[in-house]
């Protein structure tokens, strides 16, 4: 673990970690452990990780292979490290979750990028991602979306220093689609 630890503090990527450590070791569950537990998981939560589809999948690859497995696992969330939220997080991130709940069916990959955003507490990120994607036509409630989100990207920037103009031009698309919509009524 210490080796994983190092490589991390260099600013090495998670995936590209395990890669190393799974080549030299030839044992891709024990490289896994060790990054996850250098990035900080308990090691419940990291047995739980190997005890999945993560643990099966790392099972099964073979020598050589050791780069791709690591972006498979980045990728599929293996890596995350759950980030707890401090008040104004926590409620930015229920109203990110009232405006998903608003939207209608999201398509698995949508669901899949905003699930491990949230984990990570990469709220921006889910906010910007769910404009972007906008309510389901015919089957979401467009107004509470909107306006969730619109507030929602209102905590965004409501921190000391918190200005990003990224975030500010979404906020004023989510309050143009609000005023817009005929059931603006409809809030969260």
């Amino acid at each position: 673990m210490a080796e994983a630890e190092n490589m991390l503090r260099e600013g090495r990527e998670p995936a590209g970690v395990f890669a190393e450590l799974a080549v030299r070791t030839g044992d891709g569950p024990s490289a896994v452990t060790a990054v996850c537990l250098a990035l900080g998981l308990p090691p419940s939560e990291v047995e739980a990780r190997l005890d999945g589809e993560a643990g099966e999948f790392v099972r099964l690859f073979s020598a050589g292979e050791e780069d791709v497995c690591g972006e498979v696992l980045e990728t599929s969330g293996v890596f995350d490290v759950p980030r707890t939220l401090d008040e104004r997080g926590t409620e930015t991130r229920r109203l990110l979750g009232v405006a998903v709940a608003a939207a209608g069916p999201l398509g698995s990959g949508y669901a899949f990028r905003l699930s491990r955003r949230f984990v990570r507490g990469e709220l921006t990120g889910a906010f910007l991602l769910l404009v972007r994607v906008g309510p389901r036509v015919g089957s979401s409630r467009a107004a509470a979306f909107w306006t969730a989100l619109s507030v929602a990207g209102a905590h965004l920037l409501s921190g000391p220093g918190e200005e990003d103009p990224e975030v500010e031009r979404a906020l004023g698309e989510c309050r143009r689609r609000l005023a817009g919509h005929p059931d603006a009524a409809d809030r969260p």
